[in-house]
């Protein structure tokens, strides 16, 4: 180390530069370098004897920071103002060959006979850095495989669940009323097998859509004692029929109303009725609900089991964890799935063994209270009656045969379906009916041409009233069904039994009949969750499933179709007619706006995008597939 000061401060000086392990450059009042030990000459380049007597400035400064520089040092000295001295900052340093290197600089001072001396320790951050940045890119490239994971564990969860959807639809269709006793147990098993499998899958895609942070929280004010009556009357007669003891209680302090995402909160506590049904057979389960003395809303699950062994408490809520000796299938996903959720709600959730015996789960929901009225139900009219009527339904679409004939068997209609337009004029040619409803796009004979055959014709329904039951909307093809035949247009998808009951009474009254059509709103939503209760409690829960397991069909064979190397433009019209009959049907509003897009798009003359159509088409029915999944899981 080389000093210009004198003896003794070169003393104080050297013995610095010598004890610290990091570079030590001093300078002067002036900026000029009077110390540069032996990390600093490795450090920057320089020798000592170099560096001593010139500006540091020009040695060790880049010049994009010597102006800053000097005016710190100018700022210092005129007002004693200590911006940097005594604390530490990253900075870039010059070295000798030119290139810039990243330092760590903390700042001192120290006063001399020839005045104050500013001692800079100086420490190379270059492997630091890299190491950081080698980090941040093995944490990115991890979050990376973890999303891809999580997508890919998605698809295949979501393809399979759509796989093991067509055998429980398919068993669930099977008449096993006169099967042979080994036939009948043999179908069971594989429904039991199917079902199992489902509940895997599901709790698989759930677990990595909350890792990808896909799942969205919509709240909405609801009141208490409508969850308790809707968790009552799903879930009472599955703990009857397993001869278990179940109740619902809520407590006088609880809040009347609480905002929040029901369809959450519905799947949170059918998780948990579902552990309790299948770890504590033949206990007592008891579900509470009270407030938390603030303005939260706090449910308690408790059973009569065996409950957890204390070591298992610890880990509950893990993922793939389950206690030890516990043969039950699952992936052991299901708390781990409550506990996520739960936050998501603004919760929290805590497991322990209650003092009855058996486990005892508690989950606080805070700040959810709220003044906001649950929006009613239209209850305005009572549906009228249209016993004894007859109705001939030409549908060849097994999704909207099933809706159609429960409507209308509903209001007291008999209905007799026909599947192609061949056997629709024939059975109209023969049978008398008080209505015919005609699909347009039908196998054999387009319904135009069978209703052009019903009324040309000398059977018994030649002024029968005739309506139109398709998806055409589009205005060019409206002319061209009512020259058909057709009294007036039902469109697809029906917004609810009022619809047919609407027709019904415009017929029967000899009235003008309208032309119905769909609320075209909320074409965002993947599946509207209120379209699918209103399904569920205007069918009954058998036909809802039953409806749920043909639209699964459906859509798996719309995706079949749309996933065909050539597109055929005849191929895409006949695939989105029906899409927007099916995807309207359960309220499938987003897949139904794209459905409509991609039809008026291959009736255009241009027929410009049918390709990102069709990629946008499947997406959406994806969409509407996991929608439809979890709605079933939950409810």
């Amino acid at each position: 180390m080389t000093s210009q000061l004198q003896t003794q401060d070169e003393s104080m000086i050297e013995a610095i530069c010598c004890t610290a392990l990091d570079a030590v450059v001093a300078v002067d009042h002036n900026g000029t370098i009077v110390a540069f030990n032996k990390h600093a000459e490795e450090l920057f380049g320089h020798a000592a004897l170099d560096a001593i007597g010139r500006p540091m400035v020009e040695m060790i400064v880049p010049k994009h920071h010597r102006d800053a520089h000097t005016a710190g040092m100018n700022r210092y000295l005129d007002t004693g103002i200590r911006t940097l001295i005594g604390g530490k900052v990253e900075i870039d340093g010059l070295h000798a060959d030119g290139h810039e290197i990243p330092v760590e600089l903390g700042l001192s001072t120290l006063k001399t006979s020839n005045g104050e001396v500013f001692l800079s320790f100086l420490r190379d951050l270059t492997e630091r850095n890299q190491r950081d940045a080698e980090i941040k890119e093995a944490r990115e490239k991890a979050q990376r495989a973890n999303v891809a994971k999580s997508f890919v564990i998605s698809m295949l969860a979501h393809d399979m669940r759509t796989a093991v959807g067509g055998v429980t639809g398919s068993v669930a269709l099977l008449d096993r009323e006169g099967m042979p006793k080994r036939e009948s147990d043999l179908v069971e098993a594989i429904n039991s097998s199917a079902h199992q499998l489902r509940r895997l899958l599901n709790d698989t895609l759930d677990f990595a859509r909350l890792e990808s942070g896909e799942i969205e929280i919509t709240k909405a004010p609801v009141r208490v004692t409508e969850i308790a009556s809707e968790i009552t009357q799903s879930w009472a007669a599955r703990f009857e029929n397993e001869a278990m003891n179940f109740s619902v209680l809520v407590g006088e302090a609880a809040p009347s109303t609480v905002s929040i995402d029901m369809a959450r909160l519905r799947q949170v506590l059918g998780n948990l009725l579902a552990n309790a049904m299948k770890y504590a057979p033949g206990a007592s389960v008891t579900m509470q609900m009270s407030g938390d003395g603030k303005d939260g809303l706090t449910i308690t699950v408790s059973d009569t089991g065996k409950g957890f062994l204390p070591e298992a408490l610890s880990t509950a809520f893990d993922p793939f964890v389950r206690p030890d000796g516990q043969s039950s299938d699952g992936a052991g996903l299901g708390l781990t799935i409550v506990k996520t959720l739960v936050e998501k709600l603004n919760g929290k959730v805590a497991l322990s063994a209650s003092p009855e015996g058996g486990a005892y789960i508690e989950m606080t929901f805070y700040e959810c209270r709220t003044d906001d009225e649950p929006i009613q139900s239209d209850t305005s009219e009572p549906h009228l009656k249209f016993d004894g009527k007859s109705a001939l339904l030409v549908e060849d679409n097994a999704t909207n045969q099933l809706i159609a004939t429960r409507f209308l068997e509903q209001l007291g209609c008999d209905v007799m379906v026909c599947s192609d337009g061949e056997s629709g004029v024939h059975t109209a040619e023969s049978i008398g009916f008080d209505i015919i409803f005609m699909d347009i796009d039908l196998p054999k004979m387009n319904g135009k041409d069978a209703m052009r055959a019903i009324r040309s014709g000398n059977g018994p329904n030649k002024t029968t009233p005739l309506i139109a039951f398709t998806a055409f909307a589009i205005r060019s093809q409206k002319d061209e069904i009512m020259a058909a035949g057709a009294d007036t247009i039902l469109a697809k998808p029906i917004s609810g039994r009022q619809d047919f009951e609407i027709i019904l009474k415009s017929v029967l009254n000899a009235a003008p009949s309208p032309e119905i059509k769909q609320d075209k709103n909320q074409t965002d939503l993947a599946i509207d969750p209120k379209r699918l209760t209103s399904l569920r409690e205007t069918l009954g829960d058998k036909d809802f499933r039953d409806l749920a397991a043909e639209f699964v069909k459906d859509i798996t064979s719309l995706r079949q179709s749309l996933s065909e190397p050539k597109h055929d433009v005849e191929l895409i019209r006949k695939t989105t007619h029906i899409a927007i009959s099916v995807t309207g049907a359960i309220g499938a509003h987003k897949a139904q706006s794209y459905a409509e897009a991609l039809n008026a798009r291959a009736h255009s003359p241009a027929q410009n995008g049918l390709a990102q159509g069709v990629i946008d088409l499947d997406s959406a029915l994806g969409e509407t597939m996991t929608a439809l999944d979890q709605f079933l899981e939950a409810s």
